[in-house]
């Protein structure tokens, strides 16, 4: 079955609703001392692993492991919110975006 541009504009309009909605709480969430703190407990953790950077060099294995761990971290994060607010956590990055255009 396809689409019609009514299911396509009445999809559009609930999105903008949630992004009005959850966007200034996800603002609030990621300024958060809980957000803040998590991100920092996993900085002091990894800073001997990054002491060695040097950007104007190619990063190394441990570095790229580093930055993949930092990403599960943030994912998770984002999930906890994403669940507290019973919003998929695709319509929250999906907002994010449409704020960015």
């Amino acid at each position: 079955m396809s689409r019609t541009s009514a299911d396509n504009s009445k999809e559009r309009e609930e999105i903008e609703i949630v992004s009005r909605n959850i966007v200034p709480e996800l603002y609030d969430y990621i300024n958060s001392s809980k957000f803040r703190l998590s991100i920092s407990d996993f900085l002091s953790k990894y800073t001997e692993d990054l002491d060695d950077l040097d950007h104007s060099d190619e990063y190394t294995h441990k570095h790229k492991k580093v930055f993949d761990l930092y990403q599960d971290h943030l994912d998770t994060l984002f999930e906890e919110f994403a669940e507290a607010k019973s919003c998929p956590l695709k319509e929250i990055y999906q907002c994010c975006r449409d704020i960015g255009e």
